[in-house]
């Protein structure tokens, strides 16, 4: 299993928006930014575009993932037909088999009962998990995952 961490106090800012940096056990060489204005998410190989993230939109190269008719639902490939649906238990799964999780840091109230419990001072570091089976998820489409997540959980 392989996972991708992104880390909401790890941006770099520019005049236009923020350069999202992530931490992964794989080598991944894709630039995440989001625009100042907005919440979305693109996706560079060097400085091609090949990836929007928009609330449960991923448009990759342009094309849409989405399911016609189901929010929760991405079409990875037609032939053969690869549906990649979200379950109610927060996983991501292909044809029934569990092929990526999301979990997180569980927001400043869980920071502030787990600093009390444990009796000790320790930093709020916010963040957002992927882990995935890289031999059934491509790690480019687990990044476009993980921050369909970090988008829907800013703008809630």
């Amino acid at each position: 299993m392989a996972f991708i961490m992104f880390n909401y106090k790890n941006k770099r800012l520019t005049s236009s928006g923020e350069i999202n940096h992530y931490e992964s056990s794989l080598k991944l060489d894709y630039d995440v930014y989001s625009p100042k204005w907005g919440r979305y998410y693109k996706i560079y190989d060097s400085c091609e575009l090949i990836a929007e993230v928009t609330g449960n939109n991923i448009k990759i190269s342009g094309k849409s993932l989405a399911a016609q008719n189901y929010p929760t639902e991405w079409i990875l490939s037609s032939e053969p037909l690869n549906i990649l649906r979200f379950n109610s238990n927060g996983e991501y799964v292909i044809e029934d088999e569990v092929v990526a999780t999301i979990s997180g840091s569980g927001g400043i109230i869980n920071w502030l009962i787990d600093m009390f419990q444990k009796k000790n001072y320790f930093p709020y570091e916010p963040y957002c998990k992927i882990v995935f089976d890289e031999s059934k998820l491509e790690p480019f489409v687990a990044l476009c995952l993980l921050f369909k997540s970090v988008e829907h959980s800013t703008s809630s």
